[in-house]
């Protein structure tokens, strides 16, 4: 396990993650643990981790392959080293208060950032199990889109279509149609199907996201639309033909605006984003990102134009850097699909 070297070379002589929180897994507990019940996890930089979980948690407990005891309301305070590291991000304010009565805090949520960053080859079979079901469902979608009248139709094809993969959603689908395809995170509605449809859906497997979009022309598209098109298209091949080991995330976002020409200031958010446990996590792949892009890091890219009150176009893959060169994991056809 990376997590204690991290901590002895930070000189932080423990940490302890914590999910306590109802209805809300932290991210970090579930990726030190593989396991998302109420608990906390107690890692020294020397010795031995353990997790705290309820009695009647123990045995589901038992697949992280840590030593389990029983979580009391003596447990914190039983935590004897003074220096404590604790994930800012994923910790209440009112636990961090408790803590400081009687520790001083450090801040690991970064050291947990870089550790989450480059997946192992077992997180990215995961993660290209997730995206292969995706395609297929993508393909079943488009298979029957003749079938379909409004944007509420689509979404609910292909959630159902999730839940026959036994794959959970990773995010609520987005299905955008007309003028509502220039709301990137547009919720479907009874909008009927016209123009460009942006499609934006991903799964898990095994708690890890795929995250892919497409763009849909419902209705004949005239040459302007199909140059509009063409021109994300080669923005996200542009963008992706620039990916590579050690390059600055920023600029992967400014070479995909540059492609985008006099539409770019149609173009609102980062070109691409981490994923894995979260459908957004690092690295950062927008203007303002300090990233740099390393092997075995997935990503999201997809450029967008989206025209207020009129249309939207998004094309996105997910994909991870192997030998410095990415590979695509969604394989679904990026060409316009007309219907």
């Amino acid at each position: 396990m990376q997590f204690p070297q991290a901590l002895r070379d930070a000189k932080i002589p423990a940490a302890l993650i914590t999910n306590f929180e109802d209805g809300v897994v932290n991210p970090n507990f579930l990726y030190l643990t593989q396991y998302d019940g109420f608990g906390c996890l107690y890692i020294p930089a020397r010795g031995s981790p353990i997790l705290y979980v309820p009695e009647m948690e123990m045995i589901r407990a038992r697949k992280s392959g840590y030593r389990i005891q029983k979580f009391t309301k003596k447990t914190l305070k039983r935590i004897s080293l003074r220096v404590l590291g604790i994930d800012y991000e994923h910790t209440s304010l009112s636990l961090a208060h408790t803590l400081r009565k009687t520790h001083r805090l450090i801040d690991i949520a970064k050291i947990l950032e870089r550790l989450r960053m480059q997946k192992s080859e077992q997180e990215l079979r995961s993660l290209a199990r997730a995206c292969h079901i995706s395609d297929m469902i993508f393909a079943e979608t488009l298979r029957n889109f003749h079938h379909f009248h409004t944007e509420q139709d689509v979404a609910k094809f292909m959630n159902t279509a999730a839940a026959k993969h036994d794959a959970p959603l990773a995010f609520d689908t987005i299905v955008a149609a007309g003028p509502n395809a220039a709301i990137p995170h547009h919720k479907p509605t009874n909008a009927k199907l016209r123009g460009f449809v942006v499609i934006d859906f991903g799964v898990r497997v095994n708690g890890y996201c795929s995250d892919t979009s497409r763009t849909v022309f419902k209705g004949r598209p005239t040459r302007q639309y199909r140059e509009l098109y063409a021109l994300v298209l080669r923005a996200q091949e542009g963008a992706i033909a620039f990916t590579e080991y050690d390059r600055r995330c920023k600029k992967i976002h400014e070479v995909a605006k540059t492609l985008l020409g006099k539409y770019c200031r149609f173009f609102t958010h980062s070109v691409g984003h981490g994923v894995g446990i979260q459908i957004h996590e690092a690295p950062a792949v927008g203007p303002f990102s300090s990233h740099l892009l390393l092997d075995n890091v997935p990503f999201t890219i997809e450029p967008g134009i989206y025209l207020p009150k009129k249309l939207g176009i998004r094309i996105e893959d997910t994909l991870v850097l192997k030998y410095g060169k990415p590979v695509i994991l969604t394989k679904f056809p990026k060409k316009l699909m007309i219907k």
